[in-house]
């Protein structure tokens, strides 16, 4: 969902602006928008937790242990050294792109009417 809309809303300012201001805006945006998705893509879980859990282990709580995955969920995507793009990761990554596009991208708007 969240991509279609940024797909529209770049559609509708390249229709609705004129050629130089769309180009120098869609540009500047769209740059901003894919660093900040390779940032977070890439460092959202690459990081290790700074907390740790202070509960003690099920076994001695008297709590049967977790059951083992049948099929071992992986989540993670991409592996490059330290870095990793995780499921999380995307997600955040494509959340935060996309926001920052769309706020971004209508700030001339707001501007322009003030």
């Amino acid at each position: 969902m969240r991509l279609p809309l940024v797909a529209c809303l770049a559609i509708l300012s390249i229709l609705v602006q004129p050629a130089q201001v769309w180009k120098d805006q869609l540009g500047r945006v769209t740059l901003l928008s894919g660093i900040l998705f390779i940032m977070l893509g890439l460092s959202t879980d690459s990081a290790p937790s700074l907390i740790s859990s202070t509960a003690p282990p099920p076994s001695l709580m008297g709590l049967p242990p977790f059951p083992a995955s049948l099929e071992g969920y992986k989540y993670v995507i991409l592996k490059l050294g330290p870095l990793q793009l995780t499921l999380k990761g995307l997600s955040t990554a494509t959340t935060s792109a996309c926001l920052t596009f769309t706020v971004s991208s209508d700030l001339p708007f707001v501007v322009e009417s003030t």
